[in-house]
């Protein structure tokens, strides 16, 4: 089913007057065969669309198509373009100090945490410290530097850093990573970084050999520098707690797909963390199914119950972009409730 695909599509190239878009000439880019599938279909009936649209908007008497959209979903889009770009530090190639004095010989000003960012500066995030914040519009800017092209600062939004940034307090000697749920290379790689701190290991499952995921997963992490993964082609819930290769695993972090209704730009998050994409037609009506929700919720807590289920973890993340009660306490609740029949020789954090 193409058709969320095709509505986020069609209001890309209706903002651009249909318009051919730039190439895409970096290094590993191509469109995805979905993609140009329906990129090649919307142009060849580009005229009946847009005289479609015309009498739309003409009949309900609306001054532009983002007005077709709910009130508070246009808002988020507004709001989108003035959110900070984010961007992480890849410690395996320098350190922040040592980016923050390149930045600074490419015509950037350091300042204030607290200070709004506006033109060529950026600031240190107070709560990641190996993350920096810029304005929304030095983007493109930094997309030119070498910094991100030798993969030494990556742009990545700050949801997912949190998420990492937990482990932090959980890591020590002889304690590996299990990432379950889903997430982009990108996100791998940098618990990576972070495992890789105290020589540990991280395990990613449910990519098998022959997947075109996993060969993503390994090109991303070979260009980051990452070398402490092992892939396995289980699922998670085929997993066990007494699978001899998971044995020094101690920290799970659980990034399941949730409704991202939290987040002012869900569709770049749905679409760069392997989210959803069935949810992009219900979040353009700002709503969810009760039958939508409850589906993912019960993959949240059957990924976060089976995650209890190990002796040996003393910590699980739970990583959630939901407004949804249904997604944030309650599922930790939910899950805490089914694992609370068992013992432990240590808590749970």
């Amino acid at each position: 089913d193409l058709m969320a695909l095709a509505m986020v599509m069609l209001y890309d190239v209706h903002d651009r007057k249909f318009q051919p878009r730039e190439p895409m000439t970096g290094e590993g880019e191509g469109l995805i065969e979905d993609v140009r599938l329906v990129e090649e279909s919307l142009y060849r009936f580009r005229t009946k669309l847009v005289a479609s649209l015309a009498r739309f908007r003409i009949k309900h008497n609306l001054v532009c198509v983002d007005d077709i959209l709910p009130k508070c979903v246009k808002e988020k889009h507004q709001r989108k373009d003035k959110l900070l770009t984010c961007a992480w530090v890849n410690t395996l190639k320098s350190s922040v100090d040592e980016v923050c004095m390149m930045l600074k010989t490419q015509g950037f000003i350091q300042v204030d945490p607290n200070t709004h960012l506006q033109g060529s500066v950026f600031c240190r995030d107070t709560h990641c410290p190996e993350v920096l914040l810029f304005p929304h519009q030095a983007q493109e800017h930094l997309e030119k530097m070498t910094l991100i092209r030798d993969h030494t600062l990556i742009i990545q939004e700050k949801s997912r850093s949190l998420a990492v940034c937990a482990l932090r307090p959980l890591l020590a000697k002889n304690t590996d990573i299990l990432i379950v749920g889903s997430f982009s290379a990108l996100t791998a790689a940098h618990v990576g970084i972070q495992a890789s701190v105290f020589s540990n290991h991280v395990f990613v499952c449910g990519l098998p050999s022959d997947s075109t995921h996993r060969e993503e997963l390994q090109e991303t992490l070979s260009l980051i520098g990452c070398k402490n993964f092992r892939l396995l082609s289980e699922q998670f819930s085929d997993l066990s707690e007494g699978d001899s290769r998971l044995q020094k695993v101690q920290v799970v972090l659980v990034l399941p797909r949730c409704t991202a209704s939290a987040l002012s730009d869900p569709i770049a998050h749905i679409i760069n963390e392997d989210g959803d994409r069935k949810l992009l037609q219900d979040l353009s009506q700002d709503t969810v199914s009760d039958t939508k929700l409850e589906s993912l919720v019960q993959k949240q807590i059957q990924d976060l119950s089976h995650a209890l289920t190990f002796p040996r973890v003393r910590g699980v993340v739970y990583c959630t972009c939901s407004v949804y009660a249904e997604e944030n306490e309650l599922v930790v609740k939910r899950a805490i409730k089914n694992a609370a029949g068992r013992t432990k020789s240590q808590p749970f954090r």
